[in-house]
């Protein structure tokens, strides 16, 4: 009977046993059917499209933007979709890069049959570091307008391509200069970022500022055609979408106070923060407005020279021939680095400070110089802004494998290529 029992009891915990793997193994199976379900979910919103093809195409069918900066248009023209960032030490060009790519794609590209070779893109500069020079803007505008119109008038000197005296001509392009300059300085627009919020909430309205700029600038071009309709500039607006350029002037000016904030815990302005929403901002404003953006950053030099000011100001020392390439180390959050499409790096000459360079191992008439006097001219070189001299090296960090480009910074032509 025990036996029996035993059985019994065994038999029903084997059914109970049974039961409850019946009643676990659809469960099972719901969880199972629940968790593919998750993941086609997961996977049909990955496979959702990012933009339509519409603004697939309205991206990509705009005419691209060129700097004007001959070892930067050499790699291909600007689109929309691209960050620059253009980083070096002080007075080395960053802010005069952004100048004459400014100048350049606020011109005009042709006027009366006169090629001024611009863009006519609308251009809009955030100021955060507060050292743009708007005279200096407006002094690189007026040289390159004078220069078209200095070339369009000895051709038509020496051509002969119209019959009309000097005289009339020459009140003609002066009228023509007039009337460009006004369109180019319309196209422009500087807005002063005090701090990080400010640039922020600059960043937030970035497209209805350059929506109200072309607004003005379509009305103004109206009112200014007698002869022609509205009807037909709207339909010519209409069909061609505006280009535009987003710069920005030292995008890591507010880096010291932002880095300060990270002790207080979870400050709205954090380091993190800020750069993490600037760089998402900043791309979405370049695909949703189709801007390419520039953007310069100021660093510290890490090559060592030897050369100190005496108590008379005067550079006096050693130059240290071993140490002169400016180490590049990206000092921002890595969410602004991985937004960046392409960095250039501007860095002091090496041949320069190195003495390899043409006109300082030889003299005037060809003799070898002294070792003291070939010091005196390699430290009087180093009597530009920032310690440094004129003379620079354009060396591309992303993407790599291009060309570098060596330049001197001009205080009247601005940014001269050195062959």
């Amino acid at each position: 009977a025990k036996r029996l029992s035993r059985g019994r009891v065994s038999g029903r915990e084997a059914r109970g046993r049974g039961g409850d793997a019946h009643e676990r193994g659809p469960a099972r199976a719901s969880a199972a059917r629940v968790a593919a379900m998750d993941s086609e979910e997961a996977i049909l919103r990955w496979l959702e499209p990012d933009e339509s093809a519409a603004s697939l195409l309205s991206r990509t069918l705009t005419d691209p933007v060129l700097t004007g900066i001959p070892f930067v248009d050499v790699h291909g023209a600007m689109r929309a979709g691209q960050l620059v960032e253009v980083c070096g030490v002080g007075g080395s060009g960053k802010t005069e890069i952004l100048m004459q790519a400014a100048v350049n794609c606020a011109l005009p590209r042709e006027r009366e049959g006169v090629r001024f070779g611009g863009c006519e893109s609308s251009v809009l500069l955030l100021d955060l570091d507060g050292k743009f020079d708007t005279l200096r803007l407006l002094k690189i505008l007026t040289a390159r307008v004078e220069a078209a119109l200095a070339r369009e008038s000895a051709r038509r000197k020496h051509g002969a391509v119209s019959n009309a005296s000097e005289e009339e001509t020459a009140n003609a392009l002066v009228r023509l200069s007039d009337a460009v300059y006004r369109e180019s300085v319309g196209r422009f627009q500087m807005v002063r970022c005090h701090n990080s919020l400010d640039f922020l909430k600059a960043l937030a309205v970035v497209d209805k500022i350059f929506e109200r700029r072309e607004r003005d600038n379509a009305k103004a071009t109206r009112e200014t055609k007698d002869g022609e309709s509205t009807k037909n500039d709207d339909d010519g607006s209409a069909s061609a979408p505006p280009r535009r350029l987003l710069l920005v002037d030292n995008v890591a000016a507010f880096y010291w106070l932002d880095r300060a904030s990270r002790r207080e815990h979870d400050a709205p302005l954090s380091l993190h923060n800020v750069h993490h929403a600037s760089a998402k901002a900043l791309m979405d404003i370049s695909r949703r407005c189709r801007a390419p953006v520039v953007a310069t950053k100021a660093v510290a030099s890490a090559a060592s020279f030897n050369v100190d000011k005496n108590a008379s100001g005067a550079f006096e020392g050693s130059v240290d021939r071993n140490t002169v390439r400016t180490a590049h180390k990206d000092f921002l959050p890595p969410k602004w680095t991985s937004a960046v499409t392409q960095r250039l790096v501007l860095e002091p000459e090496p041949n320069v400070l190195s003495g390899e360079h043409s006109g300082y191992e030889r003299g005037d008439s060809g003799a070898e110089t002294s070792a003291g006097a070939r010091d005196g001219d390699l430290i009087k070189n180093f009597q530009g802004r920032g310690g440094f001299g004129t003379s620079f090296v354009a060396r591309w960090e992303l993407p790599a494998g291009r060309p570098s480009a060596r330049y001197r910074v001009d205080g009247e032509a601005g940014i001269r290529v050195v062959a």
